[in-house]
């Protein structure tokens, strides 16, 4: 994936295949690592996503959750539950 530093939210979306919706609403949660652009900053008109600080952690939320995952299978005897 050849990407920008930073992009917007819709180039973000397109080259990640996450919903622009998705990003938006972590933007505005300042979940993900994101510049807010505009003269208020309470409530910017436009984020730059950065791209690979997002990919990473996405990568480090994924293992996250597949280590929780394997955890809770080893303690119930192999069954998984959600």
């Amino acid at each position: 994936m050849k990407t920008r530093p930073f992009m917007t939210i819709n180039e973000t979306s397109r080259a990640t295949g996450i919903s622009a919706y998705v990003l938006r609403r972590r933007c505005r949660e300042r979940s993900i690592p994101c510049l807010p652009l505009g003269d208020d900053p309470e409530r910017p008109t436009k984020y730059l996503v950065d791209v690979e600080g997002l990919v990473a952690q996405l990568r480090a939320e994924a293992a996250q959750g597949v280590t929780v995952a394997q955890l809770q299978k080893r303690d119930d005897g192999g069954v998984l539950h959600g």
